[in-house]
């Protein structure tokens, strides 16, 4: 799959899923964002964003690349 393509480290990833269909995206991923989820999304999912706005995303990546930071796993910068 694409994962093993770019070869990145489960860290670098983040799955952001609604439905159970999208379920196994969590299974690639170091963080788990359930937006506007089913309940079983939510019940396995790191973080749970429940308002319609993708925005609130932003602060839950932050945390989490400062987490990884702080404990000395170095995270890829990607240019835009």
């Amino acid at each position: 799959g694409l994962v093993k393509t770019l070869e990145e480290p489960k860290e670098q990833i983040v799955a952001i899923v609604d439905g159970a269909n999208d379920l196994a995206l969590f299974e690639l991923a170091g963080l788990k964002i359930a937006f506007c989820a089913q309940p079983i999304v939510e019940a396995r999912a790191d973080v749970i964003i429940k308002e319609k706005d993708l925005r609130l995303i932003i602060p839950a990546i932050k945390e989490y690349i400062k987490n990884l930071e702080d404990n000395g796993i170095k995270i890829r910068r990607y240019k835009q």
